[in-house]
């Protein structure tokens, strides 16, 4: 732009939700007794891997006139997974693995990059640039054992859920969960990690009256895990242990900054981060 304002702009908006799920189950209506055997070992796996890349920018230069630059980044992931060995409250489903292992197992990654930039360069009396970003996942996990009249395995049993989705270590868990134990009946164990990184920067130069470059970033991670065992009338190791687990891991790596340079009599550069990890574990036998 000459002599008039400037103005730039952009606005990224994101939004990806999963949902899987893998069950043995049954259902009430059912009348007669559900029954899942198998000669060797028996696997359950749901895997989700989600990952959010963005990038907003805005920038406004103006020679003579005012200008503003703006940029703005929106970004959220929701997973909800469930697996594990599931009947309704009567009770009469039975699941056998006679020779190996009943592995089950939730996988899950969710990953945010976000970056946003506003850059603001006038001759005029005002120069204004500014960013923010808005970055949000959500974990759902529950791995579970519920109103089953047996679960037996000659080996082990693994109920997990984890943040990096390898399938080959969720049927080898039953050996390595546990220090190279073998013939280990449960691992309930349920592992997630989500991952923000994310940058917000407001540049503003200028030779007029004031100048202001100012960076925002609000980010949070809320992470709900259950291992459990409920209800059940026989949970049987025949040559291990049964052990369940829940642990969760958040990061994140958040930069903000605000740059202002002004030859006239005022130039105000900032910034803010709101950051909120929420983790909730729960590891429990009830009802069994």
């Amino acid at each position: 732009n000459g002599n008039q304002l400037a103005l730039g702009g952009s606005l990224a908006l994101y939004f990806s939700r999963a949902r899987t799920r893998a069950e043995i189950t049954d259902s009430s209506s059912s009348s007669t007794q559900t029954s899942v055997t198998a000669s060797k070992g028996i696997s359950i796996i749901t895997s989700t891997d989600q990952e959010i890349d963005t990038g907003a920018g805005g920038v406004a230069r103006s020679q003579s006139g005012a200008a503003i630059g703006v940029a703005v980044a929106t970004n959220t992931i929701e997973n909800t997974s469930t697996s594990g060995i599931s009947a309704d409250s009567s009770r009469h489903m039975t699941v056998r693995a006679l020779d190996g292992d009943i592995t089950i197992g939730s996988f899950e990654k969710s990953h945010i990059i976000s970056v946003a930039l506003g850059v603001a360069l006038g001759g005029g009396q005002v120069s204004g640039a500014g960013s923010a970003t808005v970055n949000i996942i959500t974990c759902t996990s529950d791995a579970r054992i519920l109103n089953a009249a047996l679960v037996e395995a000659s080996k082990g049993i693994s109920i997990r859920a984890l943040d990096e989705m390898d399938p080959s270590d969720a049927r080898d868990s039953g050996q390595v969960a546990s220090g190279e134990r073998e013939g280990r009946l449960s691992d309930a164990m349920d592992k997630s990690k989500a991952k923000i990184g994310t940058g917000a920067g407001g540049i503003a130069a200028g030779k007029g009256s004031a100048s202001a470059g100012a960076g925002s970033s609000i980010n949070t991670i809320r992470n709900t895990q259950s291992a459990r065992i409920e209800d059940s009338t026989k949970v049987e190791a025949k040559g291990g242990s049964v052990d369940l687990l829940a642990t969760s891991s958040a990061k994140m790596i958040v930069v903000a900054l605000g740059v202002a340079a002004n030859k006239g009599s005022l130039a105000q550069g900032g910034s803010v981060n709101v950051n909120t990890i929420a983790n909730t574990k729960r590891s429990q036998v009830k009802g069994s």
